[in-house]
């Protein structure tokens, strides 16, 4: 899932969003997404909340009715934003007990002709994280603490695959990943964001056949929630 995926190049996207990431108190039920238009031309956008699981080490989005936004539809005109509310929906309902993870996905809409046959010109994808009671998040711009992560490595039907089970209670945000083998070679993995494991959830990466021979026995290099960690890998079985 990435921050935006571009549609045709020939058309040129205009929409943009703040922030990039949402943290909600346990007992908060709003928020605000601003959405603008720097193009020159009126934008039409479309905004839909879904469930962030992980699944087989899998990112998947499911559909909630946890969440809503409003409006789902709106028009930007040029240089102009607008704010969208993002609402849970049920007053007073329990707080988590772990970190729960939604992403609210943003289609910026073709107008005018041609438009027909084309489903998005720019799609952007925000995460949305509602903390536990006891475990509050950050003021914005703040990394939290980072939980425990248990890595491995098994073998796929694609290659070696690189595990990372999260035993904490809040997401772990895993950043510039460089892998260095036995022989002292170092691998880039990722120069920015490599991808999240969600609390109580296992996330999987199929390494490059080059990464995975010099893993068995290597030591990963990342940043897990801006905080620089090694692991020495274990070899596969």
């Amino acid at each position: 899932m990435a921050g935006c995926l571009l549609g045709p190049p020939a058309l040129a996207a205009s929409l943009q969003v703040s922030p990039v990431t949402i943290d909600l108190q346990a007992r908060q039920n709003s928020e605000g997404l601003w959405l603008s238009n720097s193009g020159t031309q009126p934008l039409q956008a479309q905004v839909r909340v879904y469930a962030w699981v992980q699944e087989g080490g899998e990112d998947l989005l499911k559909p909630t009715n946890d969440m809503v936004a409003s409006p789902p539809m709106l028009t930007i005109q040029p240089g102009q934003r607008q704010i969208v509310r993002l609402v849970r929906v049920g007053a007073g309902q329990a707080p988590p007990s772990m970190e729960k993870a939604y992403r609210v996905v943003m289609d910026e809409l073709p107008v005018g002709e041609g438009a027909e046959g084309v489903k998005f010109v720019l799609r952007y994808s925000v995460p949305i994280f509602i903390a536990p009671p006891t475990t509050e998040p950050a003021a914005r711009g703040q990394a939290i603490a980072a939980p425990p992560l248990d890595w491995g490595l098994q073998d796929g039907p694609a290659g070696v695959v690189l595990t990372a089970s999260n035993k904490g209670r809040v997401r772990a945000k895993v950043t510039n990943v460089s892998l260095a083998g036995r022989n002292g070679k170092k691998i880039v993995l990722s120069e920015g964001l490599y991808g999240y494991v969600l609390p109580g959830s296992v996330r999987h990466w199929t390494l490059t056949r080059e990464a995975g021979a010099a893993a068995r026995g290597g030591t990963l290099d990342l940043s897990v929630n801006d905080q620089a960690i090694s692991v020495q890998l274990r070899a596969v079985p």
